[in-house]
């Protein structure tokens, strides 16, 4: 297509004039502007897309002869350059933009860590450059270290807030940076929300300088033991109270018919003192005083 086409842009219009016979002067002025459209337009072809072959599986001069081919990331782009096709009339066609050839870039390696960058182990003091520990809870502490059943054991929130009476609050800057947790979907129920699992060591760590070490979180956990056996006390005592007022309450029957007073005809007591009359009731021994007019 490209020789179709420059053989086509190469054409001089006088030469069109000579091999068909008369063609209109209105003819060559437009195969001329064709011509001068077709020509600007391959410029910006080119301009835009310079490098139209790849090589996707080259391979660097470090690796040749072992058969290890360099990464690369293929990212593929459009070009906003029209396309050009060549209609054998004597003028061109201009297309839509078309998508680009696949170009390849050489993905940056991770550069090795130097002696220099090395850590070194808290426990064994031998240099290392990444560990499980260190990379999940920031603890200096090499594989070959890490006591998974022991001090590196991982406990829940609520593990270690009932084990070593931390609050929430605690977990976070209350008295240093926030610990480090894993998040791990709940074992029990596949519904619930994810499990917070922190370091043992860590967690030991922010209790003591909560309670001030290990002999003030102990007072605590006398106190706290202290504080719920007065709890059940009270709640006992109150229990009971509740129980012998039932029973008290289901020995009194009250009469569930109301009583009519009696009061013989003739039986009234007259005081004179005060002038006033008494009567009795002859069931209950209510009496009723009263005045006559």
């Amino acid at each position: 297509m490209n020789e179709a086409c420059s053989s086509t842009l190469d054409t001089d219009p006088a030469t069109l004039s000579g091999s068909h016979g008369q063609v209109s002067q209105e003819k060559v002025e437009r195969a001329k502007k064709n011509k001068e459209r077709a020509l600007k337009l391959r410029e910006a072809r080119n301009r835009a897309q310079p490098y139209t072959k790849s090589l996707p599986n080259t391979k660097s001069a470090d690796s040749r002869g072992h058969g290890a081919a360099t990464p690369m990331i293929h990212m593929k782009t459009h070009s906003s350059a029209p396309s050009i096709r060549d209609s054998h009339a004597g003028y061109i066609i201009e297309e839509g933009p078309v998508e680009r050839a696949p170009v390849y870039r050489v993905a940056e390696e991770s550069v090795p860590a130097l002696p220099d960058a090395l850590l070194v182990c808290s426990e064994c003091g031998k240099k290392f450059a990444e560990s499980y520990l260190y990379t999940k809870f920031q603890l200096i502490t090499c594989d070959k270290c890490r006591d998974p059943e022991g001090k590196h054991a991982l406990l829940t929130k609520t593990e270690a807030k009932q084990r070593y009476l931390l609050k929430d609050c605690d977990f976070e800057e209350r008295n240093g940076p926030p610990l480090p947790f894993l998040l791990k979907k709940n074992p029990h129920s596949s519904g619930w929300g994810e499990m917070k699992l922190y370091s043992l060591c860590q967690v030991q760590a922010r209790s003591h300088a909560v309670w001030g070490g290990e002999e003030g979180l102990e007072a605590e956990r006398l106190n706290k033991a202290e504080r719920r056996e007065k709890r059940v006390e009270r709640k006992y005592t109150k229990d009971i109270k509740d129980l012998r007022r039932a029973v008290r309450s289901s020995l009194i029957k009250p009469s569930s018919s109301s009583h009519t007073h009696t009061f013989p005809s003739g039986q009234e007591v007259h005081n004179p003192d005060d002038d006033t009359w008494t009567k009795t009731c002859s069931d209950c021994g209510y009496q009723v005083i009263f005045e006559k007019m």
